[in-house]
């Protein structure tokens, strides 16, 4: 099997997009990180034969039922991502990651 693992932030007011809340406000900018969620996951979703994982960092985020959601961990981005890998490579034959902007 393959699977996508779609890294994100869950998207709470005041802590993503913060560079845009001056422009759009706090929740206008977590707005804006569910839509490119939703987005991302239904490209994600659209691949046929991969499996589709949300990993989420903080909060929480209703994912499509077709999509496993499990949390980030590790210190930084390159643990978090490294754990990531580990997990998903040991049920699937292939992981591609990828980001939500």
């Amino acid at each position: 099997m393959r699977e996508i693992a779609v890294f994100a932030k869950a998207p709470v007011a005041g802590r993503v997009k913060t560079r845009l809340i001056p422009q759009l406000g706090s929740d206008g900018a977590a707005a804006l990180q569910a839509r490119l969620i939703e987005l991302t996951l239904a490209k994600a979703c659209a691949v046929d034969g991969a499996r589709v994982c949300l990993w989420l960092d903080g909060g929480e985020y209703a994912a499509p039922p077709a999509v496993e959601v499990a949390r980030q961990r590790g210190a930084d981005l390159g643990a978090k991502m490294a754990h990531a890998f580990a997990t998903t490579l040991a049920r699937a034959r292939a992981c591609v990651l990828i980001g939500t902007d």
